[in-house]
């Protein structure tokens, strides 16, 4: 793995530190696994109880950006029905569907039609947007590449939000440190966009279970303020904390919110630096651990009023939840559907036909005006 090549360019870095040789072989070695061990099928599971949390936060359709690893998966497309090869970064776009399947263990979206997306295009901004960035997991032993890591990140995200609705969600599957690192100032700047609707910390080796890449990742979810930030979880402050005798930073959001935590979080020394936090999986499994924590978020969220309010039309067709729905008011619920659905087709009954007929009125030649969709595909006119 190792060739003459890199071993001169190590000989003419570092000279004769043979530790920080030893750091950058250590560093190359775990990107390496990184690119070889296939995460799709824990990429899927997270991507299907991500978008059931969305849909529970109000999601019900609008646009998707969905940007880095697995793109595909995070989008909700099977694992047989991924075009690009396991790993591989792509960034794509597609209409929201109205629902998920229900079924368990399957894909939120398949058959899902996605189109390439590429830095530069302009199309507005999405209610959904996605970011996995690469090498989250990676156990890097070098104190600049890791930060280097966390500010590439931390800019993704504040790009994500920036390309979202206000009222509508980034979610983005990052390194531990955006949220643990003392740089208080990185974390301000999200708050600039958008408001933490919460986090869930996952358990170490949870993506790809080998020495090298068991690094601890956080899985967070963003909502994109109009400008006045709700600040429904301090996450700023980072504060350290004496864990089994060592002395790590963990961020004061899961300090709050223990639960958020999936596993039981510890921490292990490091021959190349300080020593680091790790999360030992509970006996659940992570699917499980996932939707509960993703319930108790979505509970807060409703109730600190953090769901979606993006301009996405409403689908006519789509069932109601009677669970969200107070018996009583159900009746009110079926006048207002009503009412919208008099009002969508109201326009083609304005001229009624000039020669008596039976049966009812034909319908109106061209696009359902009751879609919202465009004939194209592309999703709704925001």
């Amino acid at each position: 793995m190792f060739d003459d090549d890199l071993e001169r360019a190590l000989e003419r870095a570092y000279g004769a530190d043979e530790h920080a040789k030893a750091a950058v072989r250590a560093d190359v070695v775990a990107m390496h696994d990184h690119d070889t061990l296939d995460a799709g099928s824990v990429h899927g599971l997270i991507a299907r109880n991500l978008w059931d949390a969305l849909r529970s936060l109000g999601v019900s359709g609008g646009r998707m950006l969905v940007l880095g690893q697995d793109a595909e998966l995070f989008a909700g497309l099977p694992v047989e029905q991924r075009r690009l090869r396991a790993g591989d970064h792509g960034g794509f776009t597609a209409p929201i569907p109205a629902a998920t399947m229900s079924r368990a263990g399957m894909a939120p979206h398949p058959d899902l039609r996605l189109r390439a997306w590429h830095s530069g295009q302009d199309e507005g901004r999405y209610d959904v947007v996605v970011a996995v960035p690469g090498y989250t997991d990676v156990v890097l032993h070098r104190a600049k590449a890791a930060t280097e890591r966390r500010a590439e990140q931390i800019l993704g995200l504040i790009g994500c939000l920036a390309n979202t609705e206000p009222g509508g969600y980034t979610a983005g599957l990052v390194s531990r440190d955006v949220l643990d690192d003392a740089d208080v100032d990185s974390r301000r700047l999200l708050t600039e966009f958008g408001d933490l609707v919460g986090a869930l910390r996952l358990p170490s080796g949870a993506l790809r279970d080998n020495p090298g890449t068991d690094s601890v990742v956080d899985l967070m979810i963003l909502r994109r303020h109009d400008g006045t930030p709700l600040q429904p979880h301090p996450f700023l402050a980072a504060p350290v904390q004496d864990l089994r005798g060592e002395q790590v930073r963990v961020n004061q959001y899961f300090l709050d919110h223990p639960n958020h935590v999936l596993g039981r979080l510890s921490a292990r020394t490091s021959p190349w630096g300080p020593p680091e936090p790790v999360v030992h999986a509970t006996s659940l499994g992570l699917d499980r651990d996932l939707t509960a924590g993703l319930a108790a978020i979505t509970s807060f969220a409703r109730d600190a009023g953090l769901t979606a309010t993006t301009q996405q039309p409403p689908s006519l067709d789509a069932p109601i939840d009677a669970t969200l729905v107070h018996r009583s008011d159900l009746n009110a619920v079926r006048r207002r559907i009503q009412s919208l659905r008099d009002a969508a087709t109201g326009p083609a009954n304005e001229h009624p036909p000039t020669q008596p007929h039976e049966g009812p009125p034909a319908p109106p030649e061209g696009p359902d005006p009751r879609s919202p969709r465009r004939d194209d595909g592309t999703g709704p006119h925001l």
